[in-house]
């Protein structure tokens, strides 16, 4: 469960590049994440040809490649794409720093934690103290970062930045605002700060209900019964619980039904139900 959210939220940071000239790389980025292999072909063929006419797209061809490679496990192919990438985004800053966000993501995904801190704080150092959509993935990113080598502090510190610049310049915004929430709210979870989890969780669940998005109602229904347990709140483990369940059917998804009948059945235990333990 945590490995599929992580790799949801890693995903939706990919910023999508735009072909003004060029229909069928268009196409290739439609379809990146539903056929990425069909992406990569289009992209591959487009590199074969090229001409000294078509250089301006180089750097979203190259970063696409990457993505898809990410997107198939082929860390090492997306990295140096991605770094081929980084030839044709001089001298345009904001793209440079987009492109050592795609680095840090990439390495990252590979287990390469201080390469992927290099890349981070190169992006940090690239934007020089800026407010942009940059500003506000670096943070994001950063509190990833520190989250997988279980420096929580660190890991809210940046992600309540991340935050907070999102709400002042970019308000508008709401998917990202409420996926960083939420994150923000799974580092407190992990800090044992539940009832700011607590608040956070109750802050983004009608937004993931109304978009009518199943997977992050369901991380969210099933990480609130969680909290609600380790405030001793049974009732409530209970109820967010048996609401994850009903996520979980719906999405037709035996590991998360797994994951709402294992909190329901500690739940149950804790309030000495035996009978209805057994049966999660």
């Amino acid at each position: 469960m945590l490995r599929f959210c992580l790799i949801v939220l890693f995903l939706s940071f990919f910023v999508k590049g735009v072909f003004a000239q060029n229909n069928d790389l268009n196409q290739a980025w439609d379809s990146v994440f539903s056929n990425p292999s069909f992406s990569e072909k289009i992209v591959d063929s487009f590199i074969a040809k090229k001409n000294n006419d078509e250089t301006s797209d180089l750097y979203e061809v190259y970063r696409l490649k990457g993505i898809v490679n990410v997107l198939q496990g082929n860390f090492e192919v997306a990295e140096s794409s991605f770094l081929k990438a980084t030839e044709y985004a001089i001298p345009d800053t904001f793209k440079v720093i987009q492109n050592q966000l795609d680095l840090g993501r990439c390495v990252g995904e590979k287990g390469d934690k201080k390469t992927q801190l290099k890349y981070l704080q190169q992006a940090f150092t690239w934007n020089n103290g800026k407010f942009n959509k940059n500003t506000v993935r670096i943070y994001s990113l950063l509190s990833t970062y520190y989250a997988s080598i279980n420096l929580f502090d660190e890991a809210i510190k940046n992600s309540e930045k991340a935050i907070e610049t999102q709400q002042q310049y970019f308000p508008e915004d709401t998917l990202e605002l409420n996926v960083e929430k939420q994150k923000l709210a799974n580092r407190q979870f992990s800090l044992y700060q539940y009832d700011l989890a607590i608040k956070n969780f109750r802050d983004v669940l009608p937004y993931f209900l109304m978009k009518n998005d199943l997977q992050k109602s369901f991380a969210t229904l099933s990480s609130m019964s969680g909290t609600f347990l380790g405030l001793n709140k049974i009732d409530s483990a209970i109820a967010y619980g048996k609401k994850s369940l009903i996520m979980a059917h719906r999405l037709n998804n035996f590991g998360y039904a797994q994951l709402s009948n294992s909190i329901l059945a500690r739940a149950y235990s804790a309030n000495r139900n035996t009978s209805q333990a057994l049966i999660h």
